[in-house]
């Protein structure tokens, strides 16, 4: 029948009305597993299909309509929740809400989502197994955790609003973008390596990155991150793991618009730093061990905090521009695998332990550069690599044990001082011959200027050394604070079988001073033992090749050798001229200006 053009343009309005209407007017159906209960829907398992009338408004149970891009609620508190085997099936979204036990579970059938924006609320934890399809995305809203299990097929990227997705492999996420609103990804994979390649998108809120791992589960996240919004976020790496292999991401961590991009690692699962990150926020390590695969994987911009009990391992060199403790103190930091690591450490305040993992074909060496401060007080700093400083001040602060690693300690154009123990050599690292090496523009200066007014005592042990403890080089000095009732800084040797090599000097010591006054100070202390027998030294008025260069000006100053193992010098006040003095110095003035004045008078005359 030919309808006139004004009818058929009626025609289509209605259409498109009857297409507005049904999308304005989208409806949220509870699941009713008895399909007789509208006025309270049973929780329970069944059949999601679009011939069984299982779907209550509130007064009626009815069938489901694919058209109606209606929204599914599962959970009723009236039940135990199960296992819901879907048909083909298109929905708005979907809301899980508690049941009064258990968990859903969609499984079977394709799922469709509908709509400009499909959301998933999880106010309960739920799965769906079941293959999501779609071109408009998912959005994940809800403080529960989704978990997604089927081989999904849906378009239009992930975005995680709330709570936690959980998934299994890379599949189950689809092959879109991932966008972090303020919701959590969670890989709980426990068969093999898992590879998942996005476009990862970071809002303000940050974004987090869980695992809940076992057997040989872990997973390997690439792609590119970019971030929206203005302002700092976090990236949060956390998660518990028994898995043997360790997860990690190799997207570029930098910064967003307006404000930089911190890291956290929590929980005790291990994760793996592989890309050349430029992130200027801090580092903060809480638990569990952050390795860093490859050169400088954190920027030396970025300050590193590292909790007692957590670690960073190295794989290749570290640039730490300030490395600090954490909660409940300092971590480990440590070398991971065979080969060696430069650990350079620009300044801050560590009191955990850095070391190398095992003895055997791991060394990491710790240099200290640029014109900032590093103060370390850990007590078993057992790395083998040796100790490098070549710019600013390096002091140690441990109350014990092994302070500044186990091999040579080289200090150039820097100071090394504290209030700790340096003890050099080590059987088990193979190191036997180690010194302390203070070059062109190196100083020693004992004590912290944190402490006591600064002054302090340094103790250098070359119990398990056969090399000098100590050896002063051409251009080298000493610094030394002194103060009242004989206070000073001093510098104690230990546990040395050859006296003669406790100190060495190769073209004279020179020392500096400060805050000199009237009085004896003991500067030097040599011990045979730990602390309790002092030795001879091997210094002699004769033999010591000692400068005293600034700071005593006003001072007479003499040296003292006469008490076994201790080097001292007493500083006496320079005299002021007397009263007397100065008048017969006036006088004589005086006569001979007037004997000068009449030799004048009579030339003239």
């Amino acid at each position: 029948m030919h309808l006139p053009t004004s009818s058929r343009f009626y025609a289509c309005g209605l259409l498109a009305f009857a297409a507005l209407s049904s999308a304005l007017h989208a409806d949220s159906l509870t699941w009713d597993s008895s399909g007789l209960n509208p006025n309270a829907p049973v929780d329970g398992a069944g059949a999601w299909d679009t011939t069984t009338a299982l779907w209550s408004n509130g007064s009626v149970d009815s069938i489901w309509d694919n058209a109606g891009n209606n929204t599914a609620v599962f959970g009723s508190s009236n039940g135990a929740a199960g296992t819901v085997t879907v048909g083909t099936i298109t929905a708005g979204g979907i809301t899980f809400n508690p049941a009064t036990s258990g968990s859903y579970l969609l499984s079977g059938g394709t799922l469709t989502l509908g709509g400009s924006t499909p959301t998933i609320t999880t106010n309960a934890n739920a799965e769906i197994a079941s293959v999501i399809a779609g071109t408009t995305g998912l959005t994940k809203a809800g403080s529960g955790v989704l978990t997604l299990s089927g081989t999904n097929t849906f378009t239009g990227g992930l975005k995680l609003n709330a709570g936690t997705v959980s998934f299994l492999v890379a599949g189950n996420l689809s092959s879109g973008a991932v966008t972090f609103g303020s919701g959590s990804l969670r890989f709980a994979g426990t068969s093999g390596y898992s590879a998942v390649s996005r476009s990862w998108v970071v809002g303000t809120s940050g974004a987090t990155f869980d695992l809940a791992t076992s057997d040989k589960g872990y997973v390997a996240y690439s792609g590119t991150m970019s971030f929206t919004g203005s302002g700092a976020r976090t990236i949060t790496l956390s998660g518990t793991s028994s898995s043997s292999g360790t997860s990690g991401v190799s997207f570029v961590i930098g910064d967003g618009t307006g404000g930089p991009t911190s890291l956290v690692k929590n929980g005790t699962a291990s994760w793996n730093l592989t890309g050349a990150n430029t992130y200027t926020g801090s580092t903060t390590v809480n638990a569990g061990i952050l390795f860093l695969n490859g050169d400088d994987r954190i920027s030396s911009a970025s300050t590193v905090y590292i909790a007692s009990g957590a670690a960073i391992r190295l794989v290749g060199n570290q640039t730490f521009g300030n490395l600090q403790d954490g909660t409940g103190g300092g971590g480990l930091l440590a070398r991971a695998y065979s080969g060696a690591s430069i650990a350079t450490i620009q300044s801050g305040r560590f009191s955990g332990r850095i070391y190398e993992v095992s003895d055997t074909g791991r060394t990491v060496n710790v240099t200290k550069t640029t014109s900032g401060v590093l103060r370390l007080s850990g007590t078993n700093n057992t790395y083998s690599g040796g100790t490098t400083i070549s710019g600013g001040t390096l002091l140690i602060n441990n109350a014990s044990g092994i302070g500044l690693g186990v091999n040579n300690v080289t200090v150039t154009n820097a100071t090394l001082g504290g209030n700790g123990y340096s003890a050099l050599g080590s059987t088990a690292a193979g190191v036997t011959a180690a010194s302390h090496t203070i070059g062109t523009g190196g100083v020693i200066a004992p004590g912290d200027s944190e402490t006591n007014g600064g002054i302090g005592t340094l103790t250098l042990n070359g119990g398990s050394s056969t090399g000098a403890i100590l050896d002063m080089q051409a251009g080298s000095s000493f610094s030394f604070d002194l103060g009242a009732g004989d206070a000073n800084d001093t510098l104690r040797f230990y546990s040395y079988a050859g006296a003669t090599d406790f100190l060495r000097d190769s073209g004279g010591i020179v020392l500096n001073f400060s805050g000199a006054l009237a009085g004896t100070y003991d500067l030097f202390r040599f011990y045979s033992n730990a602390g309790t027998t002092l030795t001879d030294a091997g210094f002699t008025e004769a033999t010591s090749n000692f400068t005293l260069g600034s700071g005593l000006t006003g001072y007479n100053a003499t040296w003292d050798y006469s008490t076994l193992g201790v080097i001292s010098l007493t500083l006496t006040a320079v005299p002021e001229p007397s009263a007397a003095v100065l008048f017969g110095l006036g006088g004589l003035c005086a006569m001979v200006l007037w004997r000068r004045a009449r030799y004048r008078a009579s030339v003239r005359g």
